[in-house]
């Protein structure tokens, strides 16, 4: 008996393009489970965002007939997800519980993503294994779902399936899958300029840049037809970009250092062109080269961008580092050398979260700002490095 449950243990079955072994199965469903359980003990929180956006949204939409709710100027989400939690609460379950169902779900899908990315790159079972159980037990990913209702990973899950596809030399895959994550969130645009690039290296071409609009349009189509005015559904990432009172919004950038009300009338426009310009000097000293286009390579312009923009643009959420989050843990599973890296990022975005969800955090915050910057060091180096060397292979440690 015990020879014939060893072997079980070992036994090996072919998922998709890896093999796994049935004490990998056993794993992966103990660890789901657990994480699973971890966001059940979470469901009855009630944060500020769900009394003050999602249930008076969903009951002036019903009052309105349900559908035709879509054309009120009410919400300053895009339709898409609208219609989505509409559609929720006509489940016969509390409106909450579904609405942090469907983000939990995909915490699972995004998890598995991440590990098909990493075994893709590393062909490392066990790390792919290992990204999916570190994704399902992060704080930030946990606490996005389960706790605080939010659904930055659904987006997220879009752009990881982008960039597999474009580190697979499949641009219109790819191009589809991120104008999906445009259409759901303005802060896919944080990534722009690593598409930009890809295309200067002839990696994308100009037509895939259409499935951005493409996929926008077709995602306002349900509130245009229940009588939105098409303008007004155009602008709706314009009205979300309106000025704050504050140049950050929780999250530890550089405005921490500088203060966060200070100039409030002049900094905002001027720390946009500052990122812009920054981006462009990033952005030309990578594509006038002829760099060989890695894998890896790819996940790194998508971290540089995403952390420039968290770091200088002003009006940052504590959300919207997510993104960040989940590509940094990516690259810490590629090199376990710079594990700090994910570990760095993962404190930084808690801590923001802390300062919104319980306003106590217990480090200064302007350390995690300049954590933020050592951050953006730390990439742009090793892709200048990169660059100058005009690598053909990447060893991993």
């Amino acid at each position: 008996m015990d020879n014939y449950l060893i072997n079980l243990l070992h036994k090996e079955y072919k998922i998709g393009k890896m093999k796994l072994t049935f004490l990998h199965i056993l794993f992966v469903i103990g660890i789901t489970f657990t994480t699973l359980m971890m966001r059940y003990c979470l469901r009855d929180n009630e944060t500020w965002d769900y009394f003050a956006s999602w249930k008076p949204w969903v009951e002036k939409m019903r009052e309105m007939g349900g559908f035709k709710g879509l054309s009120g100027d009410f919400y300053d989400y895009t339709p898409p997800y609208i219609a989505l939690i509409l559609l929720l609460s006509y489940l016969p379950m509390n409106l909450l519980y579904s609405i942090k169902m469907v983000s939990v779900i995909f915490d699972i899908i995004m998890s598995v993503i991440s590990g098909i990315i990493i075994y893709d790159i590393t062909k490392n079972r066990t790390k792919a294994i290992g990204i999916y159980s570190i994704m399902m037990l992060l704080p930030t990913v946990a606490n996005n779902s389960a706790l605080w209702a939010q659904c930055d990973v659904i987006y997220t899950t879009a752009i990881l399936c982008a960039i597999y596809n474009l580190m697979n030399d499949k641009p219109a895959k790819g191009m589809f899958f991120y104008g999906i994550a445009f259409a759901l969130k303005l802060q896919s645009l944080f990534v722009f300029p690593a598409l930009i690039i890809l295309w200067a290296l002839k990696k994308i071409d100009l037509k895939h840049f259409l499935f951005m609009p493409l996929m926008y349009f077709i995602g306002i189509l349900p509130a245009w037809f229940a009588g939105r005015p098409l303008k007004d559904l155009l602008l709706i990432y314009a009205r979300q970009a309106a000025e704050s009172p504050q140049l950050s919004l929780g999250y530890p950038n550089i405005y921490q250092i500088i203060g966060t009300t200070d100039f409030i009338n002049v900094y905002p426009t001027t720390a946009i062109w500052l990122t812009l310009g920054f981006m462009m000097i990033c952005m030309y000293y990578i594509a006038r080269t002829k760099v060989e286009v890695s894998k890896v390579f790819v996940i790194k312009i998508f971290m540089l961008f995403g952390l420039i923009s968290m770091c200088f643009l002003p009006f940052m959420h504590e959300r919207y580092a997510y993104v960040i989050d989940i590509l940094t843990v990516i690259f810490g599973f590629i090199y376990i050398k710079k594990f700090y890296i994910p570990l760095l990022q993962i404190l930084i975005s808690f801590s923001a979260y802390s300062i919104i969800l319980s306003a106590y955090v217990n480090v200064p915050v302007i350390i995690y700002s300049f954590a933020s910057l050592f951050l953006i060091y730390d990439i742009g180096m090793q892709i200048y490095r990169y660059v100058s060397n005009h690598s053909k292979e990447e060893k991993f440690s």
